[in-house]
């Protein structure tokens, strides 16, 4: 049952994600603006979010054996709490310090909530992100990024 439960928050989680990202402006495909990214990874993860609610409901009631569920721990509550407002904190940095700046602040910050043990590879990872869309929108879409 908790299954269940977890794949609710998730869809509202990501439904709340993408009304806040639907604040800024998302131009088109051929000139992407602020919200471009935001919309399109709300939606995604709202449809996937979704998908796996079904997924999950159809598993727990075809579940033959009676299995003694095993409640989530405070730590575990806290990592997803931490892990969602990360998300959420990332879509109002977009508007004051820019994509490349937030990206990368995001990306350090889910990796080491995450579970990231030291601060090389999570900055190494976080660079390589913020580079890899920077790369993406200013050479390949040739779009500016915010």
């Amino acid at each position: 049952m908790i299954e269940i439960g977890m794949a609710i928050f998730f869809v509202i989680l990501s439904v709340i994600y993408t009304v806040f990202a639907r604040d800024y402006s998302f131009g088109t495909f051929y000139a992407p603006k602020a919200g471009f990214m935001p919309i399109i990874v709300g939606t995604t993860a709202t449809i996937l979010a979704i998908i796996n609610l079904f997924m999950t409901t159809a598993k727990y009631r075809h579940r033959q054996t009676k299995e003694r569920e095993v409640l989530l721990t405070r730590y575990q509550i806290k990592k997803i709490f931490l892990y969602s407002l990360g998300l959420v904190i990332y879509v109002v940095l977009l508007k004051t310090v820019g994509f490349l700046t937030a990206t990368f602040l995001a990306t350090l910050y889910l990796i080491k909530v995450a579970g990231g043990k030291n601060w090389r590879l999570p900055i190494i990872v976080a660079i390589g992100v913020s580079v890899g869309f920077y790369s993406i929108f200013q050479y390949l879409l040739r779009v500016m990024l915010p």
